[in-house]
């Protein structure tokens, strides 16, 4: 590729900035004066940006962060919301509501910039000068998760902290939620939080030509949970590019315009509208880094016209993938970081038009947001011999590591000529003009991963020198890049294989094609020393690379997590590595080694024994089942949790099958049911419904339940009987109805089965149990007696129990009702953290109703005295805004029959 450049553009505010490096400062503000009105600052700095090996030939723009809040371990910035006329360039002097970084100072359109490090703890004190019928302001600064409730009040402030996560770019704004927050962030409330990534991590892979790096190292930049490779965010020079909108007649009557109707005007960039708008400039080759925010309450959608511009983070988060996109669009209040590299063979004076794509109507031109990426150049004599310049097809992509030759011609009249790379003039090399030399190696040692160019320029007197050719070449020591690696099975007990695969990429650091990949467990090897070779759809620029770990290597390693690392070969033999030639990088997956199975305890069957009538209860019905019900653990692989339960399944000892039962039994059971809804972690509860119609088909006696699990690895546990016991009987007597009326107790009963008569039965009040008194005569299948003279004490109850011939004694019945389930929580997540919530569920007297319930608080209120709250069913529901009391507070609870009375009382404390 033969490049050739025209013109040098002079730095700007070369003194000032010279004096801010040397002071540290990487970041300036400019203020201007227009026609004697004071402007707003602007969002784009035109300052150059300098380093050692990129003089002050080249200035590329940087981000402004107007001289607030930079990084630090305490971030703190003070903001007033205030409104005034300001001078909008391209628009002339518009009404806003905008922040001021002083008491005096105007609102600034868009907001003053906040820039921290990863980790920083950041504060923003907020003071409301704005009229009173703004409403009160609310602050919000989005990924942030920045409390929005602390409103504040016109001619008042309030502090808002939050802690600077992620790397990126994100938007602090007036609160939406408020309710003038749209029509605050319509006039101008917003602005900018630049996250940058921790200074360590940050430094891997940038060298010095590079002024910073977007997120930085994964791991240790602010970026934990991205997959883009180290060192493919930095960039030279960096700039925000800050969108917002004008309704005209918003700004001029801010409290009474109706916002139904809002129509924008015009659309800004950096608070100018078009031609005032501020350039971006950048030398051939650089990476700009253009930070995209929507501060408005339009979409819009920013595009680069003739380069190209890759999507490497959205919202405050880097993108594991990025995506190369014609135009990038903004929702209201979203964010994009995109690196944008000027084309190698751009020439001086070149311009990229950047503008809003949207095209919103209602605009005062064809659109507003509008401004220009401009290529600065070297300086030329004219006059001066041009000639040409060339290296051989495949040398022109090289490691670095054996010198590059290069061709070029020597045009008449020629009596010296130099090279040097990049920048043309600066740091050159004398020619010898045989038409042919070479780029040493500590020339190209020196140099970034990356495309290059190489200048060449002529003289005819050693003194002056024309337009430079170029042409471009590419270093490439880093090897392949390889995408976080995919692991399945995860959880594997060495049953199976395990297939992993990974993506290859060599487009991120050369131009090459991926020719080869490996695989190694536990480690990343020297260079593809040692890996077990991959399948790859290759060679390619970039390829999907696959394998399958033999299940006996997966076997053979011990319990635990293993890292499976890969790496790839580009068609230059240079493996995957962190840019250096030496150090390996691998893409890294995780695989986790589980060989021990997941254990049952806690067995239970209800109701049992069981006839095969006797119903399951719930909350507000009987289920026709008997309900089995167990806890299952996945046991600890070395200090980490177990891989999960999977599946759980039981088998009933009914005849048909052979019990006990080992491991390699599964697949034939009932399948169990999580009580969460999902089996997912390494204890579960879970249960399994028996139909009551196949309980009766069993024989009378004890019948096993076995149950086992599966966990996420496919380890199957030997079934366990954990006291999971079925007892089957003849169906049981039955007491129908306990009927207390005054002094008399009612009681009727009934027996089942041919021949089966009720032989007895007892009744118990408090601690004493007496015996029914049986009619004369000879025993019957049915019963009915009454009991005279009966006391039963306020918080006491009637139990009774039937016996038939056969010596089966039926299930206790009750003469009052009493409760079955009593629960007293706190609500969560609500606005009034003293709301309780008291639910139960009331068991009627045997043959009688409830019609409401009565609560008492510290003690057992007399019956009928308490809080009383009418029932429709047999659970109830009390939701109580100040609740019941502090902690251990004792609340009591009665349920009332309309025949029967009052029951006994049962007590449940207020939880912490």
């Amino acid at each position: 590729m033969r490049i050739a450049q025209q013109h040098r553009r002079l730095p700007l505010v070369a003194g000032a900035l010279a004096t801010a490096l040397a002071m540290g400062v990487t970041s300036m503000v400019v203020a201007a004066n227009v026609n004697g009105v004071d402007t707003i600052e602007s969002r784009l700095l035109d300052v150059a940006f300098t380093s050692a090996t990129d003089p002050a030939d080249y200035p590329v723009q940087q981000l402004d962060p107007a001289s607030l809040c930079l990084p630090g371990t305490a971030v703190s910035c003070e903001l007033w919301a205030k409104e005034a006329p300001i001078d909008i360039p391209g628009l002339g002097t518009v009404t806003v509501w905008g922040f001021a970084t002083t008491v005096d100072g105007l609102p600034q359109l868009p907001g003053p910039t906040i820039v921290a490090t990863a980790g920083d703890a950041v504060s923003v004190l907020v003071h409301n000068q704005l009229p009173t019928s703004a409403g009160d302001l609310g602050f919000t600064a989005r990924s942030m998760q920045v409390a929005e409730r602390n409103v504040v009040p016109t001619g008042t402030d309030a502090t808002y902290t939050f802690t600077a996560g992620n790397a990126g770019t994100s938007v602090y704004s007036a609160s939406e939620l408020s309710p003038q927050g749209a029509r605050q962030i319509a006039m101008g409330l917003a602005g900018t939080v630049v996250v940058r990534p921790n200074p360590a991590g940050c430094a891997l892979g940038v060298p010095q030509e590079f002024m910073g790096c977007a997120y930085g190292d994964p791991l240790t930049g602010g970026n934990g949970s991205a997959g883009y490779s180290v060192g493919t965010d930095t960039f030279h020079g960096e700039a925000i590019l800050a969108t917002n909108e004008i309704d005209m007649d918003l700004a001029a009557d801010p409290l009474g315009f109706d916002m139904t109707n809002y129509r924008p005007d015009a659309h800004l960039v950096n608070g100018r509208a078009y031609p005032a708008t501020q350039v971006i400039d950048g030398f051939p080759g650089a990476n700009i880094l253009l930070r995209y925010v929507n501060l408005g309450l339009a979409d819009h959608s920013m595009g680069l016209v003739g380069a190209h511009q890759r999507t490497i983070g959205r919202d405050g988060e880097a993108l594991v993938h990025g995506s190369d996109d014609v135009t990038v669009p903004l929702n209201v209040g979203q964010t994009a970081d995109v690196m944008v590299q000027i084309p190698l063979e751009s020439k001086a004076g070149f311009r990229y038009a950047l503008a809003d794509q949207s095209r919103q109507p209602g605009q005062v031109s064809a659109d507003p947001a509008l401004t220009f990426l401009t290529v600065w150049g070297p300086v030329s004599v004219p006059g001066q011999p041009v000639g040409e310049v060339n290296i051989a097809a495949g040398d022109d992509e090289t490691n670095g590591g054996v010198p590059m030759p290069f061709t070029y011609t020597v045009p008449a009249g020629t009596t010296a000529a130099q090279w040097s790379i990049d920048d043309p003039g600066v740091v050159t090399t004398t020619l010898d003009l045989s038409g042919a030399d070479v780029v040493d190696v500590a020339t190209l040692s020196g140099l970034v991963n990356g495309s290059h160019i190489l200048w060449v320029q002529w003289s005819t007197d050693g003194a002056t020198y024309g337009d430079p050719a170029g042409i471009a070449f590419t270093i490439d020591r880093a090897g392949p890049a390889i995408s976080p690696v995919d692991v399945d099975p995860i959880y594997s007990n060495g049953s199976e294989d395990v297939v992993i695969g990974a993506t290859a990429d060599s487009t991120l650091t050369g131009t090459g094609l991926v020719t080869d990949a490996v695989y190694s467990i536990d480690q990343c090897p020297d260079l593809g020393a040692g890996g077990v070779s991959m399948f790859s759809n290759g060679p390619g620029p970039v390829v999907a690379v696959t394998a399958a770990i033999p299940a006996v290597d997966v076997a053979a390693l011990a319990e635990g997590r293993h890292e499976v690392n890969v790496q790839a070969m580009d068609q230059r033999g240079m493996w995957s590595n962190i840019g250096d030639g030496v150090t390996p990088l691998c893409g890294i997956g995780e695989l986790v080694v589980d060989k021990s199975a997941p254990t049952v305890s806690a067995g239970d069957v209800s109701p049992n024994d069981n006839d095969g009538t006797m119903a399951f209860p719930t909350v507000d019905t009987y289920l026709p089942v008997v309900r089995i019900t167990a806890h299952l653990s996945d046991p600890l692989i070395g200090t980490d949790p177990g891989s999960g339960i999977a599946e759980v399944e039981g088998f009933i000892d009914d005849g048909q099958q052979t019990l006990p039962l080992s491991a390699a039994d599964n697949g034939n059971g009932f399948l169990f049911t999580p009580v969460d809804g999902n089996l997912d972690s390494p204890e579960e509860d879970v249960y399994a419904d028996i139909p009551l119609a196949s309980v009766a088909s069993l024989t009378p006696g004890d019948h096993d339940i076995w149950i086992h699990g599966r966990d996420l690895a496919g380890n199957w546990g030997a079934p366990d009987t954990v006291a999971t016991t079925l007892r089957t009987v003849n169906s049981l007597p039955r007491v129908t109805d306990v009927f207390v009326t005054g002094p008399d107790v009612i009681i009727t009963g009934q027996a089942f089965g041919t021949g089966v008569t009720i032989t007895g039965g007892t009744y118990t009040i408090g601690a004493v149990t007496t015996a029914i008194p049986m009619p004369a005569g000879d025993p019957t299948q049915s019963l009915n007696v009454t009991l005279s003279g009966i006391t039963i004490g306020a918080e006491e109850n009637i139990a009774v129990t039937l016996v038939d011939s056969l010596g089966q004694s039926s299930p206790v019945a009750y003469g009052k009702p009493v409760l079955g389930t009593l629960t007293l929580a706190k609500v969560p997540n609500g606005p009034n953290p003293n709301r309780q919530r008291l639910t139960g569920t009331v068991v009627p007297a045997t043959g009688g109703e409830v019609d409401r319930i009565e609560w008492s608080v510290g003690s057992a209120a007399a019956p009928g005295t308490g809080t009383s709250v009418n029932l429709t069913s047999t659970s109830f529901n009390v939701l109580r805004n100040s609740g019941w009391g502090p902690t251990g507070t004792q609340v009591w609870v009665r349920a009332h029959d309309p025949v029967a009375g009052w029951g006994p009382a049962a007590m449940v404390q207020v939880p912490a």
